[in-house]
Protein backbone atom coordinates (compact mmCIF):
# COMPACT_ATOMS: atom_id res chain seq x y z
CA UNK A 1 0.00 0.00 0.00
CA UNK A 2 0.81 3.17 -0.93
CA UNK A 3 0.15 5.45 2.11
CA UNK A 4 -0.65 9.25 1.22
CA UNK A 5 -1.91 10.63 4.58
CA UNK A 6 0.96 11.59 6.51
CA UNK A 7 -1.01 14.73 6.63
CA UNK A 8 -3.11 13.40 9.12
CA UNK A 9 -1.05 10.89 10.72
CA UNK A 10 2.37 9.58 10.04
CA UNK A 11 3.39 5.52 10.98
CA UNK A 12 6.27 5.86 13.74
CA UNK A 13 10.01 4.86 13.28
CA UNK A 14 10.54 1.74 14.84
CA UNK A 15 12.69 3.41 17.69
CA UNK A 16 9.85 6.16 18.64
CA UNK A 17 7.35 2.77 19.57
CA UNK A 18 10.33 1.13 21.64
CA UNK A 19 10.99 4.46 23.15
CA UNK A 20 6.90 5.42 23.82
CA UNK A 21 6.36 1.57 24.59
CA UNK A 22 9.19 1.43 27.48
CA UNK A 23 8.14 4.88 29.06
CA UNK A 24 4.38 4.14 29.26
CA UNK A 25 5.27 1.15 31.07
CA UNK A 26 7.64 2.45 33.33
CA UNK A 27 6.39 5.91 33.82
CA UNK A 28 2.53 4.92 33.36
CA UNK A 29 1.54 7.43 36.15
CA UNK A 30 -0.36 10.55 36.30
CA UNK A 31 2.47 13.07 35.96
CA UNK A 32 0.47 15.77 38.19
CA UNK A 33 0.46 13.26 40.91
CA UNK A 34 2.01 13.99 44.10
CA UNK A 35 2.68 10.45 44.84
CA UNK A 36 6.17 8.73 43.69
CA UNK A 37 5.06 7.29 40.56
CA UNK A 38 3.37 10.27 39.59
CA UNK A 39 6.93 12.54 40.09
CA UNK A 40 8.51 10.45 38.29
CA UNK A 41 5.95 10.75 35.05
CA UNK A 42 6.29 14.55 36.00
CA UNK A 43 9.99 13.97 35.87
CA UNK A 44 10.09 12.50 31.91
CA UNK A 45 7.93 14.60 30.76
CA UNK A 46 9.71 17.57 31.97
CA UNK A 47 12.76 16.12 30.50
CA UNK A 48 10.72 15.96 27.44
CA UNK A 49 9.64 19.62 27.91
CA UNK A 50 13.70 20.29 27.90
CA UNK A 51 14.83 18.63 24.85
CA UNK A 52 11.64 19.64 22.79
CA UNK A 53 12.32 23.82 24.11
CA UNK A 54 15.94 23.02 23.11
CA UNK A 55 15.67 21.92 19.70
CA UNK A 56 13.55 25.15 19.48
CA UNK A 57 15.78 27.88 21.15
CA UNK A 58 12.88 28.06 23.75
CA UNK A 59 12.31 28.08 27.24
CA UNK A 60 11.22 25.21 28.76
CA UNK A 61 8.33 27.17 30.10
CA UNK A 62 7.31 28.10 26.54
CA UNK A 63 6.88 24.83 25.38
CA UNK A 64 2.97 23.26 25.64
CA UNK A 65 1.86 19.71 25.28
CA UNK A 66 -1.04 18.90 23.82
CA UNK A 67 -3.59 15.98 23.20
CA UNK A 68 -4.88 16.70 19.63
CA UNK A 69 -4.58 19.20 16.99
CA UNK A 70 -7.98 20.90 18.13
CA UNK A 71 -6.28 21.41 21.20
CA UNK A 72 -3.68 22.73 19.62
CA UNK A 73 -4.92 25.04 17.29
CA UNK A 74 -7.66 26.48 19.78
CA UNK A 75 -4.45 26.93 22.12
CA UNK A 76 -2.69 28.89 19.35
CA UNK A 77 -5.89 30.89 18.08
CA UNK A 78 -6.62 32.15 21.36
CA UNK A 79 -3.06 33.21 22.13
CA UNK A 80 -2.31 34.36 19.11
CA UNK A 81 -5.84 36.74 19.62
CA UNK A 82 -4.62 38.12 23.25
CA UNK A 83 -1.72 39.81 22.18
CA UNK A 84 -2.37 43.38 23.02
CA UNK A 85 -2.15 46.46 20.31
CA UNK A 86 -3.03 43.96 17.60
CA UNK A 87 -6.63 43.85 16.04
CA UNK A 88 -8.20 40.71 16.74
CA UNK A 89 -9.21 39.58 13.21
CA UNK A 90 -9.44 36.26 12.27
CA UNK A 91 -9.39 35.01 8.36
CA UNK A 92 -9.53 31.28 7.76
CA UNK A 93 -10.17 29.00 4.51
CA UNK A 94 -12.62 26.62 3.95
CA UNK A 95 -10.10 24.06 3.80
CA UNK A 96 -8.91 24.11 7.69
CA UNK A 97 -9.12 21.68 10.08
CA UNK A 98 -12.28 21.25 12.14
CA UNK A 99 -11.70 21.95 15.27
CA UNK A 100 -9.80 25.56 13.82
CA UNK A 101 -13.19 26.03 12.12
CA UNK A 102 -15.10 25.44 15.68
CA UNK A 103 -12.83 27.87 17.34
CA UNK A 104 -13.24 30.33 14.55
CA UNK A 105 -17.34 30.10 14.48
CA UNK A 106 -17.29 30.41 18.43
CA UNK A 107 -14.57 33.64 18.61
CA UNK A 108 -16.88 35.33 15.56
CA UNK A 109 -19.93 35.22 18.34
CA UNK A 110 -17.71 36.89 20.45
CA UNK A 111 -16.99 39.99 18.06
CA UNK A 112 -13.67 38.67 16.60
Amino acid sequence: MIYLDNNATTRPLPEVLTAVAGTLAEQWANPSSKHPAGQAARSVLAAARAEVAGLFGALPAEVIFTSSATESNAQALHAALAVPGVPRRLVISAIEHSGLREAARALAGQGV
